[in-house]
């Protein structure tokens, strides 16, 4: 449980080193909130933060589902997504894209699955943006 603890601190440290004051300051309560509900790895939300990467583990998932909730990307009541949610969180992406992503998973009901695989469509596939979207 120490040995946790501790990671955690050094990993909320890291998040904190390499993001603006403002960024942290935005972001902090969900980032908080969203570790101590799903357990994950303060390592694993630090290089989501700062490098949107992924991981295929069933709390960081939870996390993803969890920080899409509390930014009103994702209804906490029905598990939809919003089109529009998606492209002020990820504005790289098109509302067409965003869609796209959306239907891909519309069958999947668990809503941490739902949510990674919507960001890997979004995130993974740029290259794809001219032949699919």
């Amino acid at each position: 449980m120490k040995l946790e603890l501790i990671a955690l601190v050094v990993g909320l440290h890291l998040v904190v080193s390499q993001t603006t004051e403002q960024e942290l300051t935005s972001k902090w309560p969900t980032i908080s909130t969203c570790i101590c509900n799903t357990t994950v790895k303060a390592d694993q939300v630090y290089q989501w933060i700062n490098k949107k990467t992924l991981f295929n583990n069933a709390e960081f998932k939870c996390y993803l589902r969890c920080e899409a909730q509390r930014t009103e990307v994702m209804s906490s009541t029905t598990g939809v997504v919003s089109v529009t949610g998606l492209v002020k969180a990820y504005p790289a992406t098109t509302q067409a894209k965003a869609q796209a992503c959306i239907n891909l998973s519309a069958s999947v009901t668990n809503r941490c699955q739902k949510m990674y695989d919507i960001l890997t469509c979004i995130l993974v596939y740029p290259a794809c943006d001219d032949i699919f979207w």
